[in-house]
């Protein structure tokens, strides 16, 4: 089967997990735990593809930074010689 080419985002989103009420009360808000997730339009499509068996590739465009590298990273079997780096200042 032919690869098929995914054109879209890859993001890095913080994510902010909340225990108890979600409204702030008068003792405030805490975090249960703050983690880091990549996703996208592109990463989202690619990756659902991957699962229901279909190589794929991904053309995106990431910062060449440890974002990026951890945006890179997280594609997975995705192939990412298509995952472009922009040097950020």
């Amino acid at each position: 089967m032919r690869p098929l080419l995914v054109c879209g985002t890859a993001n890095a989103e913080m994510v902010l997990r909340l225990k108890g009420k979600i409204l702030p009360t008068a003792e405030g808000v805490f975090s249960n735990a703050l983690g880091l997730n990549v996703s996208g339009v592109g990463v989202n499509l690619a990756r659902g593809l991957e699962r229901l068996g279909s190589p794929v590739r991904l053309l995106t465009l990431t910062a060449h930074d440890p974002v990026g590298a951890l945006v890179r990273a997280s594609l997975g079997g995705i192939q990412t010689r298509f995952a472009l780096t922009r040097a950020t200042p």
